[in-house]
């Protein structure tokens, strides 16, 4: 105490030098203040869900200021992406702090945030939908217009423009907005897309050279080889990685492996494509977009990446596979990181589920006429499964069967007008293959079986539930860990 009070006295006393005392009243005095300082914090963030290495965050980039700042304006814990600060959180702070619950930054906050958690997959909002939602969460009387230009209107600390949310104008005079970022990735991915597309071929094989495909599938790849950029679609077992393996066993002829890349947005796809080449003779490793491009950080908008628009990559030719599940913020990356001239085909089926997050590139590059073939014979012979997927993408009555063979019968469906009937389908099932595991070695009803449902948590028949339900009837004792 008497040295941080007094640190002359000290050195006075001869225990220590003028200098040393001095320097150690600072930091015990610093050490006081930073204590002081988290347990103001901790008092403001008790019970709210905040991580811990929030506090020691906003001590260092702010210093004994912190807790003040929070209190004035807990919004800017989200707009300067502290971390854990999500705005359900924050809101939270921000009425324990006793704003008001139409405060103008709130209200600009609330138009940001129903944007950014807008979760149907698009990447613009109309401004009315936009208003709906914001009023259902001010209530009537509010302005939801006033909290959109708020959004539209914000500056950072300099007074520069520093939007929160972007707006465009359709050819109805429809008002539409978007998060910038989501924005830019839209304008990246087809401004970089048409730029490719103004180079010659030249590097894509004669399709008359692939000898080991169809005049079907020549003709598709025709189609989807006639420009720099390409699209080979199909849905399951007409033959799209075995046509692409050919036209990539074609590509190592006239361009050297190096410069050649196979990827696919997860690393389970990656290992699938990688698996189905070698099996057609072609030695290629694919990989990920995250790993080709290079993840150098994340922040609010996603992944920042060290191949980019000032940092090509050194492929010239780049295959792209699930095209349908990648989103446009991945695709828009891989994009800018494309040299000019470089070729690209996208392989994908643009019948399944979009990607799960905004926008649906494969979609979108068919729409907008970029070079397309659809493969349409089924070629796999995985019976009635891969039937049934083209008679439903084509509308039609799909055939199941009553019981499983060696010869294509492999899809049943059971029918059940309750979820108290569905789940007992589903217990009878496991029951039933347990009985068979008893006498028929190869069988196990853990491991050969799958149960795909369509949400967590919210129904009976999500994915905690139904995964209570099956151990109870499978591992009810939890052997094997």
């Amino acid at each position: 105490d008497v040295l941080m009070k007094d640190p002359g006295r000290v050195a006075g006393d001869k225990i220590l030098s003028a200098e040393k005392a001095k320097a150690a009243s600072d930091s015990l005095r610093g050490s006081l203040e930073n204590q002081k300082t988290q347990i103001d914090l901790l008092g403001l963030f008790n019970g709210l869900g905040f991580p811990g290495a929030l506090i020691p965050t906003l001590i260092k980039a702010w210093g004994v200021a912190a807790p003040q700042i929070v209190r004035d304006d807990p919004f800017r814990l989200l707009l300067e992406e502290m971390p854990g600060c999500g705005f359900q959180r924050v809101d939270h702070l921000h009425n324990r702090m006793g704003h008001p619950h139409t405060s103008p930054r709130r209200q600009m906050v609330l138009a940001w945030s129903k944007v950014a958690e807008n979760n149907d997959g698009h990447t613009w909002i109309s401004e009315d939908d936009l208003g709906r939602r914001i009023a259902d969460d001010l209530g009537a009387d509010c302005d939801p217009d006033y909290a959109i230009q708020q959004a539209l209107d914000t500056k950072d600390a300099d007074g520069k423009p520093a939007p929160l949310l972007v707006r465009k104008v359709d050819a109805n005079g429809s008002q539409w907005v978007a998060l910038p970022s989501r924005s830019r990735a839209e304008i990246d991915a087809a401004v970089g897309i048409a730029a490719l597309l103004q180079s010659p071929p030249t590097l894509w094989p004669a399709v008359a050279d692939l000898a080991a495909i169809d005049d079907h599938q020549r003709g598709v790849a025709a189609v989807a080889l006639s420009a720099a950029v390409g699209i080979l679609t199909g849905t399951p077992g007409t033959g799209k990685t075995f046509t692409a393996a050919q036209v990539i066993k074609a590509v190592q002829h006239l361009v050297p492996p190096d410069e050649i890349a196979v990827v696919a947005p997860t690393g389970k796809a990656s290992v699938r494509i990688t698996k189905a080449l070698h099996e057609y003779g072609v030695k290629i490793e694919a990989t990920t977009i995250h790993r080709l491009l290079q993840i150098a950080g994340q922040d609010r908008d996603g992944f920042k990446f060290y191949h980019g628009a000032d940092n090509k990559l050194p492929h010239r030719v780049v295959f792209m596979d699930e095209g349908s599940m990648t989103d446009t913020d991945l695709f828009a990356g891989l994009v800018r990181a494309l040299a000019p001239g470089t070729h690209l085909l996208i392989i994908g089926d643009p019948y399944q589920l979009p990607p799960v997050g905004h926008g649906a590139p494969l979609r979108d590059l068919i729409d907008a006429g970029v070079p397309c073939g659809e493969l349409t014979e089924i070629r796999r012979n995985s019976g009635l499964i891969v039937s049934a997927c083209r008679d439903i993408k084509n509308g039609y009555r799909y055939a199941t069967c009553d019981k499983f063979d060696d010869a294509g019968n492999n899809f049943r469906s059971i029918e059940a007008a309750t979820n108290d009937e569905i789940l007992g389908t589903i217990r009878g099932v496991c029951r039933a293959l347990q009985k068979r595991a008893e006498t028929e070695p190869g069988i196990d009803p853990i491991e050969d079986v799958q149960v795909l449902c369509v949400v967590n948590a919210q129904s009976v028949l999500g994915r905690h539930n139904l995964n209570k339900i099956l151990q109870a009837e499978l591992n009810p004792h939890g052997e094997g860990g």
